[in-house]
């Protein structure tokens, strides 16, 4: 009898055992790893220049529509890209003006340079010249003419004529400065003086204490 006793308990533990072996494993959950604030800016930031080139590949090749979305996606999708946005705005008006139906030549301030950018892009340098010298002798104080006519004599190697109005430009509307350290077409003159002089942020102007009459 106690050898049957025995018998029934191995018999047991043999089916105990082979349930446990055939029960399914849970494997243990693991917390997905979250990217810092870095990584994710930095995510941010290489999307939306990825999208910025994207959009000049596209108005490079006349597609404005493509060009006008990929943009719009730069200002809209990627906040925190400031600086990115100035440039994209300025294409961005581009394609709105291809895009728009065609009127017979520019006449406002901002008709002007932008028919002068599109000049400019597709290597129409005295038509661009001429829209811009336009648009400053009507307008002294037009920053956005003087700033592309910065850009103009920068690609002629003009160092000289793109500096004087890269000052006036910067003089007119601060925010040119970076806007300029962006500009690929200063790459000539970055290193010199003047331009450096130029896109210094300027000193801060402390309140004056005043003196003690006692």
């Amino acid at each position: 009898m106690a050898k049957e006793r025995r018998t029934g308990t191995q018999t047991k533990k043999t089916a105990a055992t082979r349930k446990a072996r055939s029960s399914p494993k849970v494997k243990a959950s693991s917390k997905t790893a979250q990217p810092s604030g870095v990584d994710a800016k930095r995510t941010s930031y290489l999307e939306a220049v990825k999208l910025y080139e994207k959009g000049l590949e596209a108005l490079q090749q006349r597609n404005f529509t493509g060009a006008s979305s990929a943009l719009k996606a730069v200002i809209d999708e990627h906040s925190d890209e400031r600086e990115l946005h100035e440039r994209a705005r300025i294409y961005l008006k581009i394609c709105e003006r291809e895009l728009a139906p065609r009127s017979a030549e520019p006449q406002t301030q901002e008709e002007l340079v932008l028919a002068a950018t599109v000049a400019l892009n597709e290597h129409e340098t005295e038509k661009a010249l001429g829209y811009l010298e336009q648009a400053v002798r009507e307008n002294p104080s037009a920053d956005g003419a003087h700033y592309m006519l910065a850009v103009l004599f920068a690609q002629q190697g003009n160092a000289e004529q793109s500096l004087t109005h890269l000052g006036r430009a910067i003089e007119l509307d601060p925010e040119n400065r970076l806007v300029a350290l962006q500009e690929a077409d200063f790459d000539i003159f970055k290193d010199e003086i003047e331009f450096q002089t130029l896109v210094a942020e300027p000193p801060a102007s402390r309140p004056q204490q005043r003196r003690s009459v006692f």
